[in-house]
C-alpha cells in the first residue's frame, strides 16, 4: 500500500516521505508539480529514524528533500503539487503564498506567551506552596489553525508524527493519543526531526514524537485511534484512524457546520449544559471532535468537574497525573468514565426537572419487557443497561444519550425503566409527589417457574448461535456444568432446572419483595403507599394499560419457551421454591384480595394506606 505525506513546503524546498508498505525497502519515485507543470522528480532515499519500522517501512529510507532551482518566485502565489511517480496517486498539494515586502514583527500571541507560565491562584483557589495543587495550564483557547502537524506512521506497535505552532515556531507543544475516544497518553513534541531543522519554520526542527503501544494493538476485532493538539483538541492530519482487523482506515471528518452554527461553544458549567452540548455527538466524529468547538481558557479541573457531575472534586491527585493540565482531555476522561455513566439516570433526571417522571419498577418475568416496549415507543426513556458498562459501551451511551436529550425538548415526561430496585430510586432522590411510580407483580411460583424457562431459553439461543451474551454467560457458571452445552436435551433441562432453583442468583428468595426494597411484605406494603406507588398483576395488566394510559396491547413481549411447569417438579422442588417464596405469596395475596374486593385494576399508594398483610 502507498503511503506518505508531504511535511513542509516553501519557496525552496519540498520534505516528505513516501513507501510502499508491501515493498518496505523499495525507493519510490515523486512527481513534482508547480502551477500545473512538472518541474521534476524526486527519490524518497533519506534516511528517516521516525521511519524505522522492519514490518511496514523497513530501513526508513523513504524521505524526500527536494531543492527548488531556482527557488519559487517569491513576488506570487504558487500551486506544489506532489504525486507518485509510479500510477499518479496525489502525495500531497500546497498552496505556497507570496512572501510580504516588509516582514511584520515576530511576536508570538498573547495566549501562546503565557502558556507555560503558572496562572495567579484567584482568591479561594490553590496557589504555589500552599499545599493544594498548583495546576499548569495549557490553553484552550488558541485558534485550530494557528497549530499544525501530521502523523507521518500509524502501526499496532506504535505511531510517529510532528506537530508544531504556526504563530509561535519556537514553542513546544503537547499532544493526546486517545484510544477508543480513552486517553492513553500526553507527549511533548520535542524529539529532533531534520527535515523540518532544515525547513527552518519551525524553531530548532525539534517538533517530532514516537510512541509505542503497550501492549501492541490487537490484530483482531476495532480499535480506533486518535491523535490531537492537546490545546485545542483537533485531531492532527491522518490523526483520526480505525484499525480494523489489522488494516488501518482513515475516519472521514465529519459534514461542515453550517455557516450560521456557531463553531465554538462556551464551556458547559452544570449537567443540565453538558446534557444540551453532548446532544451534538455524532458517531462519526467521535468524542474528541466533538470537544474541539468547545472554548477553553483557563478552566480549573474544579469546574470541568462540577460541569459533568453537578459537585466539587473529592481530589485533583488523577486529573493531574499527565502533567500540564488540559481541561478539553479533563472533560472527555470524565465523560468516559464508569462514574458518569453509572449515575447518569438521576443526573439526566434533576437536569430537566421540569418533565413529569414515569418510573417503572421492573420485577423480571412480570410483564415489564412489553411494557417497556409500549411505552419507550411513547416517551423519551432512560434504562439500567444504559448506565452498565458491562452492557452498553462508552460511544453507545454517548449516541443515546445525544437521542433522547434531543427528544426530550418537546416530551413533557421521561420514562424511566430496567431491572432498578425501588430502594435505589427512593436511596437517589428522584421519586417525587408529582411523579408517577408503577409496578406489575406476578404469582410467585409461576414467576419463579417463568424465570428459568427464561434462562432455559435464552440457553437455547445462545448455543444455537455460538455467542453467549453477559447474562447468560454468567448464569451458565452459576449452573456450574462443568462444560459449556453444545446442544439442548432433556437432560440438561432437569440439570438447569434443578441448579436454577437452588441458587439465589437464578431463582431470587421474594424476588417480589426484593425488587420492591426488601424488608418482608409488611414493609413493603408501606413502602407504596409512602411513595405512592401504584401497583397491579401479570392478569389485569392488559385492561389496566388500556385504561390507565390508552395502550391498547394484546402483545405479551419477551415471553419464554415452555420447557417446564409447575406440574412437572419433583416433591422436593416444589417444597423449596414454597420455602423461598413465602414473604412474596403473603404480599400478592394481600394484592389481589384487595384488588378483587374494590373491583379497580390496580392500588395505589392511598388505596394501600394502612393495608395489613395476611
Amino acid at each position: 500500500m502507498l503511503l506518505g505525506h508531504i511535511d513542509v513546503v516553501d519557496h525552496r524546498t519540498v520534505r516528505g516521505w513516501a513507501a510502499d508498505t508491501d515493498r518496505p525497502f523499495a525507493t519510490l519515485e515523486v512527481a513534482v508539480f508547480v502551477d500545473g507543470r512538472l518541474l521534476g522528480l524526486a527519490r524518497a532515499d533519506q534516511a528517516r529514524d521516525d521511519l524505522k519500522d522492519p514490518t511496514t517501512l523497513g530501513a526508513g529510507n523513504h524521505g524526500i528533500a527536494y531543492g527548488f532551482d531556482p527557488p519559487l518566485a517569491a513576488q506570487q502565489d504558487h500551486d506544489v503539487v506532489v504525486r507518485f511517480a509510479e500510477g499518479g496517486r496525489l502525495l500531497g498539494q500546497w498552496r505556497v503564498a507570496r512572501e510580504p515586502e516588509v516582514a511584520p514583527p515576530k511576536t508570538a500571541p498573547q495566549a501562546d506567551a503565557a502558556v507555560d507560565a503558572t496562572p495567579a491562584a484567584p482568591a479561594g483557589s490553590a496557589a504555589p506552596g500552599d499545599g493544594r495543587h498548583a495546576v499548569r495550564y495549557g490553553s484552550g483557547a488558541v485558534p485550530a489553525q494557528a497549530l499544525t502537524g501530521f502523523v507521518d506512521l500509524c502501526t499496532r506497535d506504535g505511531l510517529a508524527g510532528w506537530a508544531a505552532s504556526k504563530t509561535n515556531p519556537d514553542e513546544v507543544l503537547d499532544i493526546s493519543i486517545f484510544l477508543d475516544d480513552r486517553k492513553i497518553a500526553q507527549i511533548a513534541c520535542n524529539r529532533p526531526r531534520d527535515d523540518l531543522a532544515k525547513a527552518g519554520q519551525f524553531g530548532d526542527g525539534a517538533r517530532g514524537f514516537v510512541h509505542r503501544f503497550q501492549p501492541p494493538l490487537p490484530g483482531a476485532g476495532e480499535t480506533r485511534v486518535t491523535v490531537v493538539h492537546a490545546r485545542t483538541g483537533v485531531p492532527l492530519n491522518e490523526g483520526d484512524v480505525r484499525l480494523v482487523d489489522g488494516k488501518f482506515h482513515r475516519v472521514e471528518a465529519p459534514a461542515a457546520l453550517a455557516e450560521d452554527e456557531p463553531r465554538l461553544l462556551p464551556v458547559p458549567s452544570d449537567p443540565l449544559g453538558l446534557l444540551e452540548f453532548l446532544g451534538l455527538y455524532d458517531a462519526q466524529g467521535g468524542l474528541a471532535q466533538l470537544l474541539s468547538r468547545l472554548e477553553f481558557a483557563d478552566e480549573r479541573p474544579e469546574r470541568i468537574h462540577y460541569g459533568v457531575f453537578g459537585a466539587h472534586p473529592a481530589s485533583l491527585d488523577d486529573v493531574l497525573r499527565w502533567g500540564r493540565y488540559y481541561p478539553r482531555d479533563h472533560l472527555q476522561e470524565l465523560l468516559l468514565s464508569d462514574a458518569f455513566q453509572t449515575g447518569l439516570i438521576p443526573r439526566f433526571l434533576r437536569a430537566f426537572p421540569e418533565k413529569r417522571r414515569l418510573i417503572f419498577v421492573h420485577i423480571p418475568k412480570c410483564a415489564g419487557t412489553d411494557l417497556t416496549f409500549h411505552f419507550r415507543a411513547r416517551h423519551p426513556s432512560l434504562d439500567r443497561t444504559l448506565t452498565d458498562p458491562a452492557w452498553t459501551t462508552k460511544p453507545a451511551m454517548l449516541r443515546r444519550i445525544a437521542r433522547v436529550v434531543a427528544q426530550v425538548r418537546t416530551a413533557d415526561s421521561i420514562f424511566v425503566h430496567g431491572h432498578i430496585n425501588l430502594a435505589d430510586h427512593i436511596a437517589a432522590g428522584i421519586i417525587r409527589p408529582t411523579d408517577r411510580v408503577f409496578t406489575v407483580i406476578r404469582d410467585p411460583l409461576a414467576a419463579a417457574i417463568s424465570q428459568i424457562n427464561y434462562i432455559l431459553t435464552r440457553f437455547e439461543e445462545d448455543i444455537a448461535t455460538g455467542k453467549w451474551r453477559p447474562d447468560t454467560r454468567e448464569w451458565l457458571q452459576a449452573v456450574d456444568l462443568g462444560t459449556t452445552p453444545e446442544r439442548m436435551s432433556d437432560e440438561l433441562v432437569k440439570r438447569v432446572t434443578r441448579a436454577a432453583l437452588r441458587n439465589d442468583q437464578l431463582t431470587v428468595p421474594n424476588a417480589l419483595c426484593l425488587w420492591l426494597g426488601g424488608e418482608g411484605a409488611q414493609r413493603v406494603v408501606e413502602r407504596l403507599a409512602s411513595y405512592d406507588v401504584e401497583v397491579t398483576d401479570v392478569e389485569r395488566y392488559n385492561d389496566w394499560l388500556r385504561a390507565a394510559w390508552g395502550i391498547n396491547a394484546t402483545t405479551r413481549w419477551n415471553e419464554s419457551k415452555k420447557f417446564i411447569s409447575i406440574q412437572t417438579l419433583a416433591t422436593d422442588d416444589v417444597a423449596h421454591l414454597n420455602g423461598i417464596t413465602r414473604d412474596d405469596q403473603r404480599l400478592y395475596r394481600t394484592v389481589d384480595r384487595m384488588l378483587t374486593a374494590t373491583g379497580k385494576l390496580s392500588l395505589t399508594g392511598e388505596d394501600l394506606r394502612g393495608a395489613s398483610v395476611s
